[in-house]
């Protein structure tokens, strides 16, 4: 994928290995492209000052589920564990998975999965890629029992990479609104807002609603391969229900701002807006592929963290808020001492002039 043409690197000691305490404390910038002066330093605890009475704010409710497993092979003696997270259950006894790491893995070749005094063995029926299919020797309830046993709650990838990095605290890792399970990874530009913000959100006259977006497990791994001309990315299941596109759209007409909590509701929201900007109820799968040039009809605004430079992320935030500019962002982001990826700090976003 061809995203970002840049010598900018995020230093290694700016990737938060840990989330800001109060969780509303963290720092949120704010980039305005049409301003004379667009980038400015705040804090997510002031949104409420920021944004105007009649905004809208959408959150993304999805709730982090147990998807990663970890086996071992079966022959050989001792070997590192294999890390994987669940992706579909293809038949009673068979799940498609998708590996944590490039590894090789022989089709045929035998898994054990260990946890309390029973283990667990499946067979590798296909590989392509990092996408596995298993197939286990036991089927439908008492598969279920024995998943139930060694499911552990992912963590963002990067954390292995870091040198001070903690186990993280899984509570912490769900947003004071998850409700939806589903979800291989929060939407981390959620984990920003406590009760209290909420409640100051409220009384300033920003109201907000939610949608669903599950975070499906692609989102786990280094940016795959995608190609400038791809018109598509992995698709990933989300709902707006009828009230929710109904106050969205009661909003706009209004003059309000729909401000977009998290490239996952952005997302959602341009999956299923059309060009008249009227957003209607959408359940189901969505791959849009948000990268520059795209006529945005939904967002006005969108609250994200700073995401790697060579990702699909960046080309959405770029596409939307300007290239230059978000390379000016980052180059602050870092001078001023900002914490990068999912623990890290906030911005928020304005829609360039040329994005819509």
């Amino acid at each position: 994928m061809n995203t970002v043409t840049s010598t900018l690197e995020i230093p290694l000691h700016q990737i938060a290995s840990e989330q800001i305490s109060p969780k509303d404390a963290a720092k949120l910038m704010v980039v305005k492209p049409e301003d004379r002066e667009p980038l400015s330093d705040r804090k997510i605890i002031e949104l409420p000052q920021i944004l105007r009475p009649g905004d809208l704010i959408v959150f993304n409710d999805t709730k982090v589920i147990p998807t990663e497993i970890r086996g071992y092979r079966s022959s050989g003696g001792a070997s590192q564990p294999i890390s994987m997270f669940l992706s579909d259950q293809k038949t009673p006894d068979c799940w498609t998975v998708h590996l944590k790491d490039d590894i090789s893995i022989s089709k045929n070749e035998k898994l054990t999965f260990f946890k309390g005094p029973k283990t667990l063995e499946a067979a590798v029926k296909e590989k392509t890629g990092r996408v596995v299919e298993l197939q286990f020797q036991q089927a439908g309830l008492e598969l279920k029992e024995h998943m139930a046993r060694i499911r552990n709650f992912p963590e963002p990838p990067f954390l292995n990479q870091l040198p001070h990095a903690k186990p993280s605290d899984k509570r912490s890792y769900q947003t004071v609104f998850a409700k939806n399970e589903g979800a291989a990874l929060t939407p981390s530009a959620s984990l920003h807002f406590t009760h209290r913000l909420l409640k100051a959100l409220d009384t300033y006259g920003i109201s907000s609603c939610n949608v669903t977006l599950h975070v499906g497990t692609e989102s786990l791994f280094p940016s795959h391969a995608v190609k400038d001309d791809d018109k598509a990315l992995h698709s990933e299941w989300g709902e707006i229900t009828k009230a929710a596109a109904n106050k969205i759209n009661q909003v706009r007409a209004m003059g309000g701002r729909i401000i977009a909590v998290g490239t996952t509701v952005m997302r959602l929201l341009e999956s299923s807006t059309d060009k008249s900007q009227l957003t209607k109820p959408f359940r189901g799968t969505t791959d849009i592929f948000i990268k520059p040039g795209f006529q945005f009809r939904a967002t006005d605004a969108l609250i994200t963290n700073f995401h790697p430079l060579d990702s699909t992320l960046f080309l959405l935030v770029s596409a939307f808020s300007g290239q230059n500019m978000m390379l000016n962002a980052y180059k602050r982001a870092i001078s001023h001492n900002y914490r990068f990826l999912s623990f890290g700090d906030s911005s928020l976003l304005f829609r360039a002039s040329t994005s819509a």
